[in-house]
């Protein structure tokens, strides 16, 4: 299997020569594909930026190395899961700590990558009395390391 989604309809020009597109490798592509392989099919594609929800599942070598060989601006990145695979953690109660070292994970990646955007991910907890106080805390406190390294935060 070449990994390519042979439904994907968009191609260069096939919707306008003047709009541009960010491929999103982790599910454009098959999921067994190794990620040299998927950029050099976003390229074949004509794709010369991308979107990486969870670029931790490679260590920063190996996208060094994909990057190299495929040039390619990787434009967003996620947050990384929690430790039990949570989709966030940012209005998570008890989990301050850990939302934070994702924060610190998130820059490492943006900065190695040059990716200029992260996006924090909130979480999925029920709601709870003090949720929102908790998300504008950790909002405010990822704001500071973000403006520091000239990162733009999505939410």
């Amino acid at each position: 299997s070449s990994g390519i989604n042979a439904e994907w309809p968009l191609r260069p020009g096939a919707v306008s020569q003047n709009l541009k597109f960010a491929c999103n490798i982790g599910t454009m592509f098959s999921p067994s594909t190794s990620l040299i392989d998927r950029l050099k099919h976003a390229r074949a594609c004509g794709f010369d930026a991308l979107e990486v929800a969870f670029p931790y599942t490679w260590s920063l070598d190996e996208w060094q190395e994909a990057l190299a060989a495929h040039p390619m601006q990787v434009v967003l990145i996620n947050t990384p899961l929690g430790p039990n695979n949570e989709p966030g953690l940012a209005a998570c109660q008890n989990k301050q700590s850990e939302f934070l070292a994702g924060i610190e994970k998130g820059v490492e990646y943006c900065n190695a990558l040059k990716c200029s955007q992260l996006h924090i991910m909130a979480g999925n907890e029920p709601h709870y009395e003090g949720q929102n106080k908790l998300f504008l805390t950790q909002m405010r406190k990822s704001s500071d390391v973000l403006k520091k390294w000239g990162i733009v935060g999505l939410i």
